[in-house]
Formats: structure tokens, sequence, C-alpha cells
């Protein structure tokens, strides 16, 4: 048997006749090569936990959660309590009173009309949303209008007569008040005037609109052989966990849960026959809402300009919008805000904020958070879901551009100190199943680890989620479109 010593050889060369240093031979440098390099222990995560924001902006915009139990779920909502009246063609002169066909009618029960609960009745009959005896105002060029009285009604034939003399005569004020008529110009109710003695007015109802909207199912898996359940990583996660496996269960969770955000942002409802949604519900997501019901002003991107938010507000004052309001949008158009209100004369010189950086250092700060015109306040930040490259940011995508209103208080910009109606803004809903958590469930599958269910060498963690968004009162939300 060979002793120990003949596995060891001297070396071949001396440091001292070669002048080579012993730290550089080819067999230092060839074990070196094979070395464990120096691994940062923690998992670095440059692009954060990738939020899109939609859940912050739900809930800034108030929305709750709440369970419904269909997977169809409705809401209805009131009309404006009055009508325009408009007319379908031109005026008719008759002399000493004026003629015209309306073109808004409605079908209720014959009767006087009559209101009632049934849908099917055994007669209807077409009415007008006007009534003899209403004081019809006639539109009057110069700040003024013609006060006129319903004399008549037949089928959609209205008839009119001036309430005064507005001109030389009653002829002559029955020629000009036929000939401000014309197709679709609107006319409004304002009161009416009766005869002492005389009996009542027909009866009238106020319109209401149903909503509707589904529960959409999500689902995500993620999916992991027995062997790999064991490898240990060279780094750790940021929750701490060694085990690959683990960030990966979180990374499918996290996209899980921003892929229904997306929906809630933009989905839309299914309209096709394809037989691909077969049993399948989709739900409205905000901004499909928005676009169908809600006020929209466009603008040209690069020359967002006061204009267009004067235009904006106009309409939210007319259709009843709050008075203080969440404005959100992709970095683009809060930057074009910014510079609205930092280039607008007047803000020039005192506009700019200093403020004190620990202790004497000054900031200069061309940002602001918020800004109030015309008696309407705007609380307005990014969006992320709309600088998101690999979604509603994406170099093509249409949504980039978009800027969103959306109403923070309960009530309207126009209660004037009486009591508050309160107007929901949205909420976030789920079908309440048993066994299931707000609408979640999550369960494993497989052999793998701690799990025994069936008999394949995997483990297999199943997500489900059965969520919708419902939203209220959309007249008072606002959406700005870049042309």
């Amino acid at each position: 048997m060979a002793s120990p010593d003949s596995f060891f050889t001297s070396p071949t060369n001396q440091v001292g006749t070669t002048g080579l240093n012993v730290l550089t031979s080819s067999n230092v440098i060839e074990v070196y090569d094979k070395a464990t390099p120096d691994v940062q222990a923690q998992l670095g995560m440059p692009f954060g936990s990738e939020d899109l924001g939609i859940m912050q902006l739900l809930e800034e915009a108030g929305q709750t959660e709440s369970a419904v139990f269909g997977n169809e779920y409705v809401h209805f909502e009131q009309g404006r309590i009055r009508d325009l009246v408009k007319s379908s063609g031109a005026g008719t002169d008759n002399s000493t009173n004026v003629s015209f066909t309306v073109s808004t009618t409605s079908s209720v029960p014959a009767g006087s009309p009559l209101q009632t609960w049934y849908a099917n009745p055994t007669s209807a009959t077409t009415v007008n949303n006007v009534r003899i005896g209403d004081v019809l105002w006639v539109p009057r060029s110069g700040g003024n209008a013609y006060e006129t009285k319903v004399t008549n009604i037949s089928g959609q034939t209205v008839t009119v007569v001036p309430v005064k003399v507005y001109d030389t005569n009653l002829a002559t004020d029955c020629a000009a008040i036929a000939s401000a008529i014309d197709a679709n110009t609107e006319m409004f109710v304002g009161g009416n005037a009766w005869a002492e003695g005389t009996g009542q007015p027909t009866s009238r109802d106020v319109k209401t609109y149903k909503y509707t909207n589904f529960i959409q199912t999500f689902k995500e898996t993620y999916k992991v052989n027995g062997a790999t359940l064991g490898q240990m990583a060279a780094i750790e996660m940021p929750n701490g966990a060694k085990y690959w496996y683990i960030q990966g269960i979180l990374n499918a969770r996290r996209n899980f849960e921003q892929q229904i955000e997306a929906q809630l942002l933009a989905g839309s409802k299914i309209d096709t026959t394809s037989s691909v949604f077969d049993e399948t519900f989709k739900t409205e997501g905000l901004i499909t809402s928005m676009q169908q019901y809600a006020n929209s002003e466009s603008y040209t991107v690069g020359s967002f300009s006061l204009t267009d938010i004067d235009s904006g507000i106009s309409k939210l004052k007319k259709y009843r919008g709050a008075s203080e309001n969440l404005f959100v949008a992709g970095n683009g158009l809060i930057t074009e805000v910014d510079d609205i209100i930092r280039t607008s004369e007047g803000m020039k010189a005192g506009g700019i904020q200093y403020a004190g950086i620990g202790g004497s250092d000054r900031a200069v700060r061309f940002g602001f958070d918020s800004f109030t015109r015309s008696g309407v306040t705007f609380h307005y930040k990014s969006l992320q879901a709309f600088d998101d490259p690999t979604m509603f940011g994406a170099t093509n995508s249409s949504y980039k551009d978009l800027g969103l209103v959306l109403p923070t208080g309960n009530t309207t910009s126009y209660d004037y100190g009486r009591s508050a109606i309160s107007v929901p803004t949205m909420r976030m809903v789920y079908l309440d199943v048993e066994g299931e958590q707000m609408g979640y469930k999550e369960w494993l599958d497989g052999t793998a680890g701690a799990v025994s269910i069936g008999e394949n060498d995997v483990q297999a963690v199943y997500m489900r989620k059965r969520a919708g968004l419902e939203v209220f009162g959309l007249n008072r939300f606002l959406l700005f479109t870049a042309v």
C-alpha cells in the first residue's frame, strides 16, 4: 500500500527561480474560476410591486366593497324632474295662436293619463311632456323669451297663445313665435296658469333609468413540480423566503389582482353572440361606463388649455356635477395641467412656491396639488396605469391620454344649503358565496410538499375571484378625451 506521502509531489518550480507569484499560477487560477462569487443576498425589485394605482383611485373616489347575491346586479336612477319640450318641425302661425309638433313623447297607460305599476295595461296612449295649462317659454333673442300658455294638445300637436303683447298685436306676435320655432327648438315649462273653478291638470311621472352590470369570474394558477420545491435560491426574496416558488406565488397573486383592476378600469360587457362567451359574464369598468354616460370634453394632446377646463366645468354645472372632484390622468396630461397653472397670467410672479427643506435650504416647486375654477375644485394626480408601458400606457394605447374627473363627495354642487341628497359614487362588488372570502378563493392541488391531492408530483396554487364594478350618477363624471 502506498504511503500518504506518495499522493503529494513537490512543486516543479520554486518561486525564487521562476519569479512567479504562486497566487497567479495556473492551478490557483483554475480553482479560483470555480469559486463561489459574492452574491448580494437580497432580490432587487427595480419596478417595485408594479401596482397600477387603480384600487387606490377607486378608494379615493369613495368606492366601497359590497356583496351582491346574483351574477347580474341592477340599480335604478331617477331622471330629471323637468324635461325640455322639443319641436320636430317649424311652428305654424294660426293668427291667434301658434301650433307645433313635439318630438318628445312617452307611452303611458290610457286614463288621464293614469300612472300604474303594470307594464302591460289594457291600453296605452302616447303623451307629450307638456300639458294643457302649462306655461311654455319659447326662445327669443336678446336675453328674453316668448312666454306662452298651452291651450290645446291633439296627439303630438301642441297649441300655445302668447301671455302678453310683445310687438304690435297678437297676430304679429304669433307670426314671430311661429318663426322662432323650427326643427329641434328647445322650449321649457315654467309653471302653469289656471282659471278659478277649473279642474286639475293631467298626471305626469318622472322617468327612471335602469343600469345593469355583471359579476366577472377571474382565475389564475401557479404550478411547480416537487423537486423544485426543495431548491434553495442563492438570494433571499423580499418576504424573507429562500425558495423561489414562494416569490412565484406572490408574483402570480399580484399579477392576478392587477388584471382584475384593469377590468374594473376599462372592461366591457359582452355584446356578441360568439360561442366563445357561452356561460360567461364580463363586468363593465369605469372608463367604459364614462364613455357611454358621462360628460365628455375633447382636447388636443400637447395643447390642453384653460378653455378645455372651462368647457368641462360648464358641462358639470349643467348636469349637476360635484363641487369637489378628483382629476386623474397620465403624467403627460398632468404636466400640461401644471403648465397651465404655472404659466397663467397672475401666477408667473407669485405662483412658484419656495419650501424649506431640512432647514434653510430652498426648493422650487413647479407642481401643484389642486386648483379651483368657477367654484369647482379639482384635486389632480397621476394614475400609474396610464404610464405603465406594459398596459394602458403602451405606445399605441388609446387610453394613455385620457383624463378622468370623478366626484369625491356624495352631493351635487347645487344643494344651496338645503338638506343634501346623498349620491354614491361607485362600489366594487363581489358575489357572496359561502366558503369564499369577499368573492375570493385560493386552494392547493397535487402531491408535492405538504399537499396530498391526486397523484401528480406537483403543487398547484389556484386563485379565483368573482367581482364587478357599479358606478352611480355618471352625469357627475367628466371624461377628457384626446384628439
